[in-house]
Formats: structure tokens, sequence, C-alpha cells
């Protein structure tokens, strides 16, 4: 069953076993996020309320699975997955990305919750998420293409840019798969 079928369903069985094949382990299979064509910018674009009721499941279910003392209500998930959505086109996310990094977040891969979330909170762990997949991306980009043709910023000046240079990397590493 595809993602979106599970998740709109929200049969918890079935959306771990859409997202296996992006998985090695503990760790993500790159390769095949990379090969994801329908990217959340597209999907929001096509039908914004189905992908925002999709991104509102996806963190509520997370949210229920962290038994947190002070959760976020209904109005502040529905902001955040506006907030994800918005920002997903800063480097093209992929759904999946966004069910693992949950998947992760439940699991306490991005460090203790304590008793609560909030957007702002979740927002850093999510940032920390998709800069650790950018450098991941970069280690994996094959040799023979210049990293500094890419102009890939390293400090951290500007998110954005780096963001770009992300999604610039996937479609590098799709081309030479």
């Amino acid at each position: 069953m595809p993602l979106t079928d599970a998740l709109l369903k929200y049969n918890r069985t079935e959306v771990n076993n859409a997202l296996q094949p992006f998985k090695n382990g503990s760790e993500y299979n790159y390769p095949a996020l990379l090969k994801i064509q329908d990217r959340l910018p597209q999907m929001a674009k096509r039908n914004f309320s189905e992908t925002l009721a999709m991104v509102v499941i996806a963190i509520s279910k997370a949210f229920e699975a962290m038994n947190l003392a002070r959760p976020m209500n209904s109005d502040q998930i529905v902001e955040l997955a506006e907030t994800v959505l918005d920002s997903s086109t800063e480097d093209f996310l992929a759904l999946e990305d966004v069910v693992l990094f949950l998947q992760g977040l439940v699991r306490g891969k991005y460090g203790p919750l304590y008793e609560s979330m909030d957007i702002p909170k979740f927002m850093e762990k999510f940032s920390r998420k998709r800069e650790s997949d950018q450098l991941s991306l970069r280690s994996k980009m094959p040799s023979h293409i210049s990293i500094g043709s890419l102009r890939i910023i390293t400090n951290d000046t500007s998110r954005r840019i780096q963001m770009v240079m992300t999604a610039t990397l996937r479609q590098v590493l799709l081309i030479h798969q």
C-alpha cells in the first residue's frame, strides 16, 4: 500500500511497511529516497488540502505515540503541518522524508523531548535532521563531480542556500545513478 493511502486510513502497520524501502536498518536509504518523484511541493500544488491532511495525520499520530504531558493542540498541529509544507520547497522534501523523521522523533533518534512539543522545538529538530541529510548526501556525491563547481557553502551563513544546494545534489545524484 502506498504511503499516502496508509496515512489517509492511518494504519500504522501499513505506514511502517510503506517506509521499509527507504530504510537500511536504522539508517536512511538515500538512493531510494532520491528516486521519489512526487515531492511535497508538487503534491501541495496539486491538492493542498489532501497533502496538508496527510502531514497533519502523520504529525498527530507521532505525537500520540510520544505520550507528551503537554502536547500540541489541533490548531497548533495544523500550523506545524503548514510550516513543514512551506519549508518543503527549500530542499524538495518527500512525504517519506517527513514520516521517517517523525518515526525517528518518536523513537528518540533526535534527542529527548521531555514533556512538551511546540513548533520551534519541532522545526529545530527537523532542521538538524535535514542538515544531517545534506551532509550524508554530500559524502555520497560521485567523486568525479567537483564540489567547488557546485559552490556548496559549508558554514552556516545561509540555510536557504544550503537547502537549494541539497536539492541540486539530489538531482545530480539521480542523474549519475
